[in-house]
């Protein structure tokens, strides 16, 4: 990612970002001039650190859906919890690696999920699945 400052009217700064270096979105707005610095190296060392986010998922006839969690102990307890039986679909539980932060972007998180949902459901080993499925 890369992440500039740009000057507004008002005398705040608007700080915005971008993946390949063009086409910048704002991210956050009303950066005071002392505070650019800091939130500009906030966001590059967090986007260096390693982040895990533990996600149980479902599969089911109608398709794909899936919980993740800060906290392993939640999702082990919620994919145990989990009746495939009587629900006739195949529970997976698996920990996602990413470099978002995701307590500040769980909806970037979300996405990244979503779109690798089948192949992190066919990697792990971690299932529970329905005798009649």
């Amino acid at each position: 990612m890369f992440y500039k400052s740009v000057k507004e009217n008002d005398g705040t700064y608007s700080i915005r970002e971008s993946k390949a270096g063009a086409n910048y979105q704002v991210i956050m707005l009303g950066v005071r001039g002392c505070n650019v610095s800091r939130t500009l190296n906030r966001l590059y060392t967090e986007e260096a650190k390693a982040y895990t986010v533990y996600v149980v998922a479902w599969d089911f006839e109608g398709g794909k859906d899936f919980t993740w969690y800060y906290d392993s102990a939640d999702a082990n307890t919620d994919f145990e919890n989990e009746d495939v039986e009587a629900e006739q679909w195949t529970a997976y539980r698996f920990d996602y690696f990413t470099n978002t932060n995701p307590r500040t972007r769980p909806h970037k998180i979300t996405a990244e999920i979503e779109t690798k949902l089948d192949k992190l459901c066919e990697a792990t080993p971690c299932k529970k699945e329905s005798v009649c499925q």
